[in-house]
């Protein structure tokens, strides 16, 4: 099971509702071996549907080089 931060959460939530009506997206990181999710990475919805989502590819690499160091 994942677990959020109370911060992460909040943030998570806040990010889905600014974008309504379209479909939310992000990544969520944490530190390795651990089961709680420490940083949110709300990303902008490339696909820009209120279906499907599409995470940003430039987000999307900018969130993981964050998340490794």
């Amino acid at each position: 099971m994942l677990r959020l931060t109370p911060d992460v959460h909040a943030q998570m939530v806040g990010h889905c509702y600014d974008g309504l009506p379209l479909e939310a997206c992000g990544l969520l990181a944490g530190p390795p071996g651990h089961d709680k999710a420490t940083v949110c990475y709300p990303t902008t919805n490339a696909a820009a549907s209120a279906r499907v989502y599409t995470v940003d590819p430039l987000q999307h690499l900018k969130a993981d080089r964050d998340a490794g160091s």
